[in-house]
């Protein structure tokens, strides 16, 4: 399809005005001005818009053995966010991003402040990314490791549809952003996440201060603090990913960046079919319990969100076949536990909870969130 003329694109922007929608961030036939519009229906229809980018590789996890020196990995896609954690040794958590920077860490176990770090990530590439030194946060020799990467949007652009403005770097497609702002000086200021979209899932640490949390909102228990275009920073029904508490009503205003002058950087989630699934279910202990996504699952996350219990990580490399028993903790520094009859089958549509005691996954009457990403893309 040709690209539109000056004409056309004045003629959309009449038909706009008609429709009673803003001219300025419109994308028609592949001529993009600001992003971030969501068209009505008889536009869409007419022009073939499609608010929505088509979805590419987005996700992988990565398994390796340290080699003390530098290691490259092809995933398919340029990362903007890795994970690692070392399996068969307590060690911390740790990830970065590319807003940040290949060479500052953060500890998703531990409320650490963002810390540069000579040993570790080296780079994000065109596919993948690579990893250098012989330090114990990604590569010790002989030791075997796991990374979880994600793809946002890449370079970071400014975002204004918040009353503080914002860095993003925005996945449209996978529903996936990366923000970084600096905290205003009241509770309840707004801040823009770039997908378009209310959030499902949202995951904030102030990379400043050493002792702050990290504040987790998820959909199935208070979805009144995001918007299409913005989140909040107001205390509500949370959780830490970094702790073992049950969501509750916590007033983390500061911690969310209403202290201002603070450097904060904020993990936005919306869903995807067939891709990603932000939700909940019902524990029914003694029974198995099976929770549709839609979709065959390669990572799911779990936590009990009605009492004290550690999160949980499950993917489909670390534990290739049912029953998937291989355990990382998000908000422990323990090694991979194996606990026979303590995990998941990943169903072509869902996965099972096998767990039929115990409160950490399947506690009879109790409720469960969870964050799922697909197999393949």
């Amino acid at each position: 399809m040709a690209v539109p003329s000056s004409g056309e694109l004045e003629l959309y922007g009449d038909i706009g005005t008609e429709l009673g929608v803003a001219q300025s961030n419109v994308t028609l036939h592949g001529m993009s001005q600001t992003a971030g519009f969501t068209p009505p229906d008889a536009m869409s229809e007419f022009y073939g818009y499609d608010p929505t980018p088509p979805l590419t590789t987005s996700f992988n996890t990565v398994l390796y053995t340290g080699n003390g020196g530098s290691q490259t990995f092809n995933i398919g896609f340029r990362p903007d966010f890795i994970w690692f954690k070392a399996r068969n040794f307590d060690w911390f958590h740790i990830s970065y991003d590319s807003i940040r920077g290949s060479n500052k860490g953060l500890v998703p176990s531990g409320t650490s402040a963002e810390f540069i770090t000579t040993d570790g990530l080296a780079s994000f590439n065109d596919n993948g990314f690579t990893i250098s030194g012989g330090g114990w946060i990604t590569n010790r020799p002989g030791y075997n490791y796991v990374a979880w990467a994600l793809k946002a949007g890449g370079a970071a652009v400014t975002n204004n549809n918040g009353s503080i403005t914002s860095q993003v770097s925005a996945n449209a497609g996978a529903g996936f952003s990366i923000v970084s702002y600096t905290g205003g000086n009241l509770s309840g200021t707004t801040v823009g996440h770039g997908l378009g979209k209310q959030l499902d899932m949202l995951i904030v640490k102030n990379r400043s201060d050493g002792t702050d949390q990290w504040i987790t909102w998820h959909k199935d228990v208070e979805r009144n603090s995001t918007s299409t275009d913005t989140f909040t920073l107001k205390g509500g029904t949370i959780a830490i990913l970094n702790g073992a508490n049950a969501f509750g009503n916590y007033n983390y205003d500061g911690q969310m960046g209403s202290i201002g002058g603070e450097n904060l950087i904020a993990y936005c989630f919306a869903e995807v079919a067939g891709f990603s699934k932000f939700g909940s279910y019902t524990g029914s202990a003694p029974s198995t319990t099976t929770v549709n996504l839609g979709f065959q699952p390669a990572f799911v996350m779990i936590k009990n969100a009605s009492s004290t219990m550690n999160w949980v990580i499950f993917d489909n490399k670390r534990d290739a076949t049912n029953p998937n028993e291989a355990l990382l903790y998000p908000n422990l520094s323990n090694a991979e536990d194996n606990v026979p009859g303590a995990g998941v089958n990943f169903n072509t549509d869902g996965f099972t909870v096998l767990v039929t005691s115990g409160g950490w996954i399947n506690n009879s009457g109790q409720n469960y969130i969870y964050m799922a990403f697909a197999n393949q893309f």
